[in-house]
């Protein structure tokens, strides 16, 4: 399995800013490369992701739990045949619900997963 990782440093924060160089759907939608906000709602228990040039290009999604720490702001996707699929966004130790992971390309070609 091939993993790529790159993550927003900063401290504790409610919003980040991060540079998408792909496409990629999230929750059945088409999102097109590019600069994009991810934006944590404590009160209300959500994380939403929008887009910076296109800003009916968002997705809302809700905070499933908390993990043990890591990066400040990390997108992971599953890649598969080169389309990139959202699976969940993790914001300071709160991690979004996961979204359906694609299907295993046809062929055996086996999905990989990205953390951006």
């Amino acid at each position: 399995m091939a993993l790529f990782l790159w993550a927003i440093s900063a401290s504790p924060q409610n919003a980040a800013r991060i540079n998408l160089p792909f496409d990629f759907t999230a929750a059945k939608q088409h999102f097109p490369a590019g600069y994009y906000d991810v934006i944590m709602d404590a009160d209300r228990s959500f994380i939403t992701l929008v887009s910076e040039e296109k800003v009916t290009k968002r997705i809302r999604l809700i905070v499933a739990a908390r993990d043990g720490g890591g990066p400040s702001t990390l997108l992971r996707f599953d890649v598969c045949g080169g389309e990139h699929v959202l699976r969940n966004i993790q914001m300071d130790k709160q991690v979004t619900t996961s979204l359906d992971a694609p299907k295993d390309q046809s062929g055996g070609v086996p999905c990989v997963l990205l953390k951006y």
